[in-house]
């Protein structure tokens, strides 16, 4: 009976964290856009990123907001996609919530900021760190920003990194959903597990 009792505990402990993280579907964001600005670095003088350099991306991902919740467990992959800047190519292969933030009184999602990563060119002695987009609950996205990193390595052996963000136009853009995921989210992959050890016993029992 007592093992019975711990094996409850685990089952209502794993429903409540599959609560806590919402099920997702993926989406497709794709943008025709160009180079509208910078935050922090110029980087149409530090990596040649400038302004009105043509964008054009797509990247696929999961999104689980649109139900005005969100939690920094909801897995936000897989993630795929790729994008052109002007000469430059990226590839999109991962990603994670960078930020987001709720109405204070309520707790609703105003808006998920996800960071998408992969490879990119380095530029001008910069590496490209990630693809930063403020999407609401409504999938309408807000700002879209590429980001570099500058290294400098000083002979102590220390070393500071700045990092610049290039503002990508929000002209012609469209976030559309990609059909049903079919990845399990972390919480599932518990409650089976837990279904099959109490399976196991009750045979053995039987």
């Amino acid at each position: 009976m007592r093992f019975w009792n711990v094996l409850r505990r685990l089952a209502a402990i794993s429903a409540m964290a599959f609560a806590a993280t919402a099920q997702g579907a993926p989406v497709t964001l794709t943008l025709h856009g160009t180079i509208a600005g910078y935050d922090f670095i110029d980087l149409g003088v530090a990596a040649g990123l400038t302004v009105g350099t043509a964008v054009d991306l797509s990247v696929t991902f999961n999104e689980t907001w649109s139900d005005g919740s969100y939690s920094f467990l909801d897995p936000l992959g897989p993630v795929s996609g790729s994008a052109t800047v002007g000469a430059n190519a990226f590839s999109f292969t991962g990603g994670h919530p960078f930020s987001f933030s709720s109405n204070g009184v309520t707790g609703e999602v105003i808006n998920v900021q996800p960071q998408f990563t992969g490879t990119g060119p380095t530029l001008g002695g910069g590496d490209f760190f990630g693809l930063f987009a403020v999407i609401t609950p409504a999938l309408t996205l807000e700002s879209l920003r590429l980001g570099y990193g500058f290294t400098t390595n000083f002979p102590e052996g220390l070393s500071v990194t700045n990092y610049g963000y290039a503002q990508i136009s929000l002209d012609n853009y469209r976030i559309t959903p990609n059909g049903p995921n079919e990845v399990p989210a972390p919480a599932t992959l518990s409650l089976v597990m837990l279904g099959l050890l109490a399976a196991g016993f009750a045979r053995r029992g039987a």
